[in-house]
């Protein structure tokens, strides 16, 4: 039987949203602080040809937490958890995630504009054990994978 691409989104969401929880704490420092916060919960997703990402976040002001999974079509999937920071229009988070049987962490930034996500790419460097931009400022908001806004399911 062949899934459709909503129930595989939905079933994505799911399995993301249920990854167990860390007993690590990740130490968020906020650098600019929004006069605007939001608290509660956000959720975004991509699925367009068998390609998948889903991101929860629960907001408290500019700090969030949350989960995030990628699921491209033929690669390796991986999901793992998110603390960071909202500075302006700018999602600055540490993933923290397992592929491959390996866990690994890395800075992740994603552009909001309107009711999407566009993360930015550029060029990585590793520092104290994580994979971290060069230069913020030269990152590529590209939009190849917009996150839509979509209803966080209970």
């Amino acid at each position: 039987m062949k899934s459709t691409p909503v129930f595989t989104l939905l079933l994505f969401l799911f399995v993301a949203s249920c990854q167990p929880a860390s007993n690590e704490q990740t130490e968020v420092k906020v650098e600019a602080p929004v006069p605007q916060a939001t608290t509660g919960r956000l959720c975004f997703a991509y699925d367009h040809d068998d390609n998948l990402i889903g991101l929860t976040l629960m907001m408290t002001g500019n700090n969030f937490t949350g989960q995030l999974a990628y699921a491209y079509r033929e690669k390796d999937r991986n999901a793992g958890t998110v603390a960071g920071y909202m500075s302006g229009d700018t999602l600055i988070a540490d993933y923290t995630f397992s592929s491959e049987g390996r866990k690994s962490v890395r800075e992740i930034i994603f552009l909001k504009r309107a009711d999407t996500l566009v993360e930015g790419f550029g060029d990585v460097e590793e520092r104290d054990g994580k994979m971290v931009f060069k230069n913020r400022s030269t990152l590529k908001f590209d939009g190849a994978m917009p996150l839509k806004a979509i209803p966080c399911f209970k």
